[in-house]
């Protein structure tokens, strides 16, 4: 299985937003870098399913990966911020036999990456998936059943101009 953990892309202060967390929104800045970076990513991998978690910043983030992919996103509840990585697994193994782009939050996503490549500490994982970032994972999905093939941020992509 191939997995691609990506991270939504910046979304609205959480500490000035003050509806629901599961509404916050991407901002401007955050459509706009997941709409540059996506297509370096696409020539990274192909995927066969894309799976979101259901709060709206990946609802978001997912729907630009959509028009790149051509691929309708999956809500997944088991990508929600406070669900336990090992939630996802079950599913993960049930869908082995496919590539799978996977979009989420922090700390779950870097969690699911170090459960899956056989780290113990996942209060305090060996890499953080930084806003728009991506990791490339492949492997039995299982707990240390996975490697690390990639590990992107978007500065790695885009130039910001600095003038």
């Amino acid at each position: 299985m191939k997995l691609m953990l990506l991270r939504h892309g910046r979304a609205a202060d959480r500490l000035t937003w003050d509806q629901a967390d599961q509404l916050r929104p991407l901002t401007e800045e955050g459509i706009q870098s997941c709409r540059e970076l996506f297509p370096f990513y696409q020539r990274l991998s192909s995927v066969d399913m894309i799976w979101t978690s259901p709060f709206v910043r990946a609802q978001q983030t997912a729907a630009i990966a959509k028009d790149l992919w051509g691929i309708v996103p999956q809500s997944e509840s088991s990508l929600a911020i406070d669900q336990n990585p090992h939630d996802v697994l079950p599913r993960l193994i049930a869908h082995e036999s496919v590539d799978l782009m996977l979009i989420g939050h922090n700390p779950h996503l870097s969690e699911l990456a170090a459960l899956l490549c056989g780290f113990n500490a996942l209060d305090n994982p060996p890499f953080r998936i930084k806003k728009a970032g991506l990791v490339q994972l492949s492997g039995a999905p299982k707990p240390g059943g996975m490697h690390v093939d990639g590990y992107f941020a978007p500065r790695h992509f885009l130039v910001q101009d600095r003038t």
